[in-house]
């Protein structure tokens, strides 16, 4: 791992995101799950981000060079505006390398539940044309999309994201 890298830790049901300060310290975009205002961009050690976990570096066919990741990273110090649709710890650090804030998890998740939304509206609308099938047919429908996120939950990891791929990883 080098100053300027791209970094995520595993946190079971999410990966968290932060920027190697190269000094055994990351710049992090912090928050705490059901009190999101809270959040804030800062430094902590490595050990603090890594909270026991294996940092995995997350790569890119044309990053920005080093120091304007570094600087793009410290220009955001003590940011209060964490919101997990749209600036999350995934966008900071993907902006702090691409100068684009986007979020591969965020893609997935909206994904995955745009996906059974729209086949619980086909359902219904077709349950108000026939009496009986629409409840069979909604049954079907959110069978289906339960039976696709456990195929897509089954993929590799990295095949399940969008966005920036893993390709080197550190012990």
């Amino acid at each position: 791992m080098a100053a300027g890298d791209h970094l995520k830790v595993s946190r079971k049901v999410y990966w968290h995101h932060a920027i190697d300060l190269g000094n055994g310290s990351v710049v992090q975009y912090t928050a705490e799950p059901l009190r999101p205002g809270e959040g804030r961009i800062g430094s902590v050690s490595m050990d603090e981000f890594l909270d026991g976990g294996t940092a995995r570096i997350v790569t890119y066919k044309n990053p920005a060079i080093v120091d304007d990741i570094l600087n793009r990273a410290r220009s955001r110090l003590a940011e209060c505006d964490y919101s997990i649709p749209f600036n999350n710890c995934e966008h900071f650090a993907t902006w702090c390398v691409t100068g684009k804030m986007k979020s591969g998890q965020v893609q997935y998740d909206a994904g995955a539940a745009a996906g059974l939304l729209a086949r619980s509206l086909i359902a219904r609308t077709a349950g108000a044309f026939l009496p009986m099938g629409g409840p069979i047919l909604a049954g079907l429908t959110v069978g289906y999309g339960v039976y696709k996120l456990v195929q897509v939950a089954r993929r590799p990891r990295a095949q399940r994201r969008t966005g920036a791929r893993v390709t080197k990883e550190d012990p």
